[in-house]
């Protein structure tokens, strides 16, 4: 399980490197791809093929908004290649997907991890308006 709040800042080179307690959850290849919300979203690569290759079998190829939407995906996803360090520079798609220029956070998030520009993450995520009745309301069943 993926948990916690990590904020980061890319390097001069503009090189990132995955948090050192979520990076331990990881298998060796991961994917990296845009996520609903404004973020990225990072999946070990057998959990992203298990939650896209099996509904990518059964979509219409004649369906154009099918079609549209597998395209956008792939798109976006790449398998970075980390250097000796762990590090790996984000595709220029996925920094601008994510409005992402200099300052990440990264949140696990039970089965996947996301990464956010911090500017919009502090925007949408401020703590002092979080309402953990709320919260649990929406997440109990």
């Amino acid at each position: 399980m993926f948990c916690g709040e990590y904020r980061l800042s890319l390097d001069d080179k503009g090189r990132m490197r995955i948090p050192n307690k979520l990076r331990a959850q990881l298998e060796d290849e991961f994917v990296i791809s845009a996520a609903p919300g404004g973020c990225l979203m990072l999946l070990p690569r057998k959990e992203f093929e298990r939650r896209f290759t099996a509904r990518t079998e059964t979509l219409n190829l004649r369906d154009r908004a099918e079609q549209t939407a597998l395209r956008k995906l792939c798109s976006t996803a790449c398998i970075p290649e980390e250097d000796s360090q762990g590090r790996f520079v984000l595709p220029a798609k996925l920094k601008t997907l994510g409005g992402i220029k200099k300052k990440l956070v990264f949140l696990g998030v039970v089965d996947r991890i996301e990464i956010w520009s911090e500017e919009r993450y502090d925007e949408d995520y401020d703590p002092e308006s979080i309402d953990m009745d709320e919260v649990v309301d929406a997440l109990v069943i």
